[in-house]
């Protein structure tokens, strides 16, 4: 592997929501690599919280992805103002229900050797909150709890090639569905 192509960042755009405040919530985690490619998509329902814990959750999400796959430069994107001060030390959390999550977020951080947390616009951040919003969305038809897989790909002979390499469980039974890009 070249040299700038071990430095490129994997890059997340992290995003947390309650239908209520609190109320029923979900996170969504969209990751891609350096130049913007879908990696892998995480969201996930986590009943009935604050709009705050459920944007630490989609951090901690975020912060697990990369640790588990080795990741050495991350970049995380949040529409969270108080989420990203307060992990780049700007506010004290002063939360009893966030400290915990604070907390576990440092300790995570600590096990990847170059992080970079950034606040964007929330219209910057529209993929992280459509998977939000799709696991909040899941909960309340009382459909299953799907973990969102998305990733670009290319057709080539009939077949689907990633375009980036994705992390596939083996031997699951999955629902595909292919939507066409112009």
């Amino acid at each position: 592997m070249d040299k700038r192509k071990a430095e490129e960042p994997t890059i997340f755009f992290i995003d947390g929501g309650s239908r209520g405040n609190p109320g029923p919530a979900g996170y969504g985690v969209a990751v891609k690599n350096a130049v913007g490619e879908t990696m892998d998509s995480l969201s996930e329902y986590l009943g009935v919280v604050t709009n705050n814990v459920a944007e630490y959750s989609g951090l901690l999400a975020a912060l697990e992805y990369a640790i588990r796959h080795h990741l050495s430069f991350v970049r995380i994107f949040s529409d969270s103002e108080l989420l990203v001060r307060q992990m780049t030390g700007r506010y004290r959390v002063k939360s009893p229900d966030l400290l915990p999550l604070f907390t576990r977020a440092q300790s995570m951080a600590a096990h990847i050797p170059r992080l970079e947390i950034e606040h964007i616009r929330r219209e910057s951040n529209a993929a992280a909150d459509a998977l939000a919003n799709e696991a909040m969305d899941r909960a309340e038809a009382g459909g299953p709890q799907l973990r969102t897989l998305r990733f670009d790909a290319i057709i080539e002979n009939g077949l689907v090639r990633p375009l980036a390499a994705v992390q596939l469980p083996e031997k699951k039974k999955v629902e595909c569905s292919i939507r066409f890009k112009d």
